[in-house]
């Protein structure tokens, strides 16, 4: 795609921004979307549980009055707290009421121009036709790494940055209940038959069952292996997740190493018919989600004792 061409005349795919009370993360997604200049933006924020995130969150809204070229943008901001998974799903379907084809991005990810142009590049091809349930920015550094933005198939779908069509989330339900043996077995092989893994994955899935975690993108996991949909994901990662750290929603690290390298690579694209899977990716995918979990541990500790 000519960014060059996409600056002045806008992009055209919707992009979902979803606030919540960090007005500086969404002043920053402002600043990466001048870049791009989208024509459209649907923008939602769930209701607040104090005063405090009341006032804050005002503040996050009014970071779009920065918002200084041609833009249509449609709100949505409710007036009671839903909680993390039920406000996020809310907020997708809801934009896929009006749109088939959607980016979107929490308040903490900041994306590069060449996220947008890679989204758009497959958006315009037939996901569900090819078992595909989503378009991801987010990749880990990959050894055999040549410089060249490529894409490549995962079994793991990765949502700090992301964009998928309405047909495909129509046929998700977060809410869905497993019988318990469908989901060890699903579980045994989403950890592909590694044992750490699925401890930690059982561990996740006790605490969403004893609500002690308030996520959706678990239930997302199993709902595309239940079906065999892939990820479609960048060979260098085109995101930045600010999220991180102790006022976290879920994942309180410190600091975590996120090398952002799709700022000005050379692109080579394929047919979305074409594309492979990457066994080794996904190796390493699974061993950099259990650094991640041992790292939040010990930060834990840390800050308990």
């Amino acid at each position: 795609m000519n960014l060059e061409k996409m600056k002045v005349n806008g992009f055209d795919i919707p992009i979902l921004l979803i606030g919540y009370t960090r007005p500086s993360m969404t002043a920053k997604q402002v600043e990466a979307l001048r870049a791009i200049k989208p024509n459209k933006i649907y923008f939602y924020l769930d209701g607040p549980k104090s005063i405090k995130e009341a006032d804050l969150m005002r503040c996050t809204e009014m970071e779009l009055n920065k918002i200084d070229w041609d833009v249509s943008i449609i709100k949505n901001i409710t007036t009671n707290s839903q909680g993390a998974a039920k406000s996020i799903t809310s907020a997708i379907s809801w934009a896929f009421e009006r749109e088939k084809n959607l980016i979107i991005l929490e308040d903490d990810v900041i994306p590069c121009k060449e996220f947008f142009s890679f989204c758009e590049y497959y958006l315009h091809q037939d996901l569900l036709g090819s078992n595909i349930a989503l378009i991801s920015g987010h990749q880990i550094k990959l050894n055999n790494f040549n410089g060249t933005l490529m894409s490549q198939l995962s079994i793991y779908p990765r949502i700090w940055g992301w964009a998928t069509q309405k047909d495909v989330w129509e046929k998700f339900d977060y809410e869905r209940k497993y019988r318990l043996l469908e989901k060890i077995f699903h579980t045994w092989k989403i950890s592909n038959y590694n044992l750490l893994f699925f401890s930690y994955l059982c561990f996740v899935n006790l605490r969403i069952r004893l609500q002690s975690l308030d996520t959706w993108d678990y239930q997302f996991l199993y709902f595309t292996n239940s079906r065999r949909y892939f990820c479609l994901v960048p060979t260098a990662n085109l995101v930045k997740n600010l999220g991180f750290g102790p006022e976290a929603t879920n994942t309180k690290l410190d600091k975590i190493d996120q090398e952002y390298l799709g700022s000005g690579l050379q692109t080579n694209l394929i047919d979305i018919r074409k594309l492979e899977y990457s066994k080794s990716g996904d190796v390493e995918w699974r061993k950099y989600r259990l650094r991640m979990v041992f790292w939040s541990a010990i930060n834990k500790f840390k800050r308990k004792f």
